[in-house]
């Protein structure tokens, strides 16, 4: 009989705790946040809005609960695609909770998508501070920083992002891609190389290497890269562009071309393609066709119009991300096709039409690599030395380790006789980038003017081993050959110059000196007419 007692006691009991644990599981369910969670977890974001405004609106939650709620609403407005609303929620939170995490992600995010870009790095920044251990903040304002042009930081957030992520793969491309715009191709192929043994059947990611490898001076190893992977049955837009553009860099400017033109006409929407082979005509004084061509094109860059900048109806934190790609490859677009408007009103001689396509992208993207370029060709078209000096000091302050950079400047440092000054810039880029050929003619070039002809002849012979398709080299080779006494391969030197890019009046004027100090007055007129021709510009005949 006690035994019977017991186990019925036992009964009662377990039935007792299994009707309190259900309740506690039904209570649980119908609170307000896990109703809106559940809700939320099966993409009915109104009825989880519903349901918070409901329990908002009775206010008997403690502040804690409260904070909790208007979380979960703004977070189902916001993926609502009531952005109004959602912001509204968000800037409470920041009021009444200055701590909370998703107040400051959230207005960080809504800043962002209103293109109100100090605002979302400051919101970013704050969520960041708020809570260090979360990758979001980091990946946006990588994309925040880009966008406003500034690469210092940019490269801050990189660096705080590696110390908390240090395995991360998002941060290792953003790091790798700032590397490559900055010019510091050795550190970006580190981080390439890196994702490419995560990835190795990534092809896009193979085309970025052999480009990266291409402005490193690689050019051949670039080559043998892409002709690997290159697929025999199948298109490959990025590499065929990559493969465009090594041919461009080799001299091989009509193989080039007709690459780019291909890529163009196939789908006008490649508009990188389409730019690079307006470059190529535009080089090849093919004007008007280059002009044709730009027409053609315009209408395929993403307009930077306000319906870039309005919120799609409904967005996640991924969303957001794929929309600020966008705009900045809109702005990289529309800053490519000013700039080529601009090189190809200088071309023309329309100068002042051409800074106004070079000041224009410089107010798009405020350190644009080829708008203070086109700045620089300008001045020195005005014949203005200070001036081409200011754009260059600007360029290595924007770009320090570039090595385009770093050369643009020592070309300039030559041109007006501070040879020690140019010869820092060259070597500095020939000893991060050996293989490079145009810092070794430039080297070259320095050499000559410091009297050490020795040294001259041997960085131009080793520009034209690393690359026989660059004018620069030939160009040096010549002036070195020159000032030596060889006069006959000189002028082979000057005419392979010239024949590589027959629009570049700098080894034209001084080939016409070398004629005319050999006597050959009239071949030497021809060039210097060839010259004004080119530059529509009286060119000083003198010595």
């Amino acid at each position: 009989m006690k035994r019977r007692r017991i186990e019925l006691n036992i009964t009662v009991a377990a039935g007792f705790i299994t009707m309190v644990t259900a309740g506690l599981w039904f209570w649980q369910r119908s609170l307000p946040w896990n109703q809106a969670r559940r809700a939320l977890d099966r993409g009915e974001a109104g009825e989880a809005v519903e349901i918070l405004n409901t329990a908002i609106e009775r206010k008997n939650f403690s502040r804690d609960r409260e904070e909790v709620l208007l979380v979960l609403r703004a977070r189902a407005l916001f993926l609502k695609g009531a952005i109004e609303l959602a912001e509204k929620d968000f800037r409470r939170l920041q009021s009444e909770f200055p701590k909370n995490f998703d107040g400051a992600l959230g207005m960080g995010v809504i800043n962002l998508l209103r293109d109100r870009r100090a605002f979302a790095r400051d919101d970013l920044e704050a969520a960041r501070a708020i809570s260090p251990h979360d990758m979001r903040p980091y990946l946006l304002l990588a994309g925040v920083y880009r966008g406003l042009g500034n690469p210092e930081g940019l490269l801050q957030i990189l660096k705080a992002g590696w110390a908390r992520f240090p395995n991360d793969r998002r941060l290792a491309r953003l790091q790798a891609d700032f590397d490559f715009d900055q010019g510091k191709y050795a550190s970006a192929l580190k981080f390439y190389n890196l994702l490419l043994a995560i990835a190795p059947e990534d092809r896009d990611l193979r085309a970025r290497i052999a480009l990266t490898n291409l402005h490193a001076g690689h050019h051949r190893r670039a080559m043998d890269l892409l002709t690997e992977i290159r697929p025999a049955n199948r298109f490959d837009y990025p590499l065929e562009l990559a493969l465009g553009q090594i041919l461009k860099i080799q001299g091989r400017r009509a193989e080039a071309s007709a690459a780019f033109e291909s890529l163009f006409n196939r789908n006008n929407a490649h508009v990188e393609a389409g730019l690079l082979w307006t470059e190529c005509l535009a080089e090849s004084g093919r004007w008007v066709e280059a002009e044709s061509a730009l027409d053609r094109l315009a209408p395929q860059v993403i307009p930077l119009t306000s319906e870039l900048f309005q919120s799609p109806e409904t967005l996640d934190l991924s969303g957001v991300e794929r929309l600020a790609l966008l705009r900045f490859v809109a702005l990289q677009q529309n800053v490519g096709l000013v700039v080529a408007r601009g090189k190809l009103a200088t071309r023309r001689g329309k100068h002042q039409e051409a800074e106004r396509a070079f000041r224009q992208a410089l107010s798009l993207e405020g350190d644009s690599f080829e708008g203070i370029l086109g700045m620089m060709e300008l001045a020195r078209r005005r014949e203005d030395p200070d001036d081409r000096l200011r754009w260059a000091d600007r360029l290595v302050s924007a770009y320090r380790e570039h090595p385009a950079a770093l050369l643009a400047r020592a070309e300039v440092y030559l041109d007006l006789g501070r040879n020690p000054d140019a010869a820092v810039d060259a070597r500095l880029t020939a000893d991060a980038y050996p293989e490079l050929s145009r810092a070794q003619a430039v080297l070259s070039r320095a050499w000559l003017l410091t009297g050490n002809v020795e040294e001259a002849l041997h960085s131009a012979e080793r520009a034209v081993a690393l690359n026989g398709g660059d004018s620069r080299a030939h160009f040096a080779m010549a002036e070195a050959l020159a000032k030596s006494g060889d006069r006959r391969r000189a002028e082979i030197s000057f005419s392979r110059a010239l024949g590589l890019d027959p629009y570049w009046v700098a080894p034209r004027i001084r080939f016409a000196r070398f004629l005319t100090a050999q006597g050959r007055f009239t071949e030497a007129n021809q060039q210097l007419t060839e010259a004004e021709r080119i530059e529509h510009r009286p060119i000083k005949r003198g010595p």
